[in-house]
């Protein structure tokens, strides 16, 4: 909030009070004069930015002047608050249930990938075992025919070296 008022002709010099909800904040106003022969040009110069206190009401602000024994209201006035703060100085926050919900998806689909990664390495170490299992299988089959071969022919050449005597 910002305001400048010139009053024009005044004796003695005026002493001005700002008010926001009732607190004073003379802090937040200068006040100039300018001598002018017998009587003076005083700027009132007011510059406040706190809202904070605003909460969806509307906020009397006063400037009060007194020159000598005289006081004067220079602004009376209520400020509006806005409805709805503008959109680059409000935070935006998810809700609770959204942020439980994002968080259980993720975690589903961080054991989802966990779980295709061992089973894929599981299967992987099962076909190679068989695969081994079976070829340990077939040499163990093959030693078994030739043994069984070995007999047949010594058998027979026995066979034969009877006949032959």
């Amino acid at each position: 909030m910002e305001a400048n008022i010139t009053l024009d002709k005044v004796y003695p010099t005026p002493e001005c009070n700002f008010t926001d909800w009732g607190r004073d904040l003379k802090q937040n106003i200068t006040v100039t004069n300018k001598r002018n022969g017998l009587f003076y040009t005083s700027n009132i110069y007011l510059l406040y930015e706190n809202i904070d206190r605003c909460n969806r009401h509307d906020r009397p602000v006063a400037v009060i002047c007194s020159v000598g024994e005289t006081s004067f209201t220079v602004v009376n006035n209520t400020v509006k608050c806005p409805d709805d703060k503008p959109e680059s100085s409000s935070k935006k926050y998810l809700p609770f249930w959204a942020v439980v919900i994002a968080s259980g998806c993720a975690g589903l689909v961080i054991l989802a990938c966990i779980s295709i990664v061992y089973l894929t390495l599981w299967n992987y170490r099962r076909t190679r075992n068989a695969s081994s299992s079976s070829q340990e299988q077939d040499n163990a089959d093959a030693m078994s025919d030739f043994a069984n071969d070995s007999l047949l022919i010594q058998h027979c050449s026995s066979v034969i070296q009877d006949e032959s005597i």
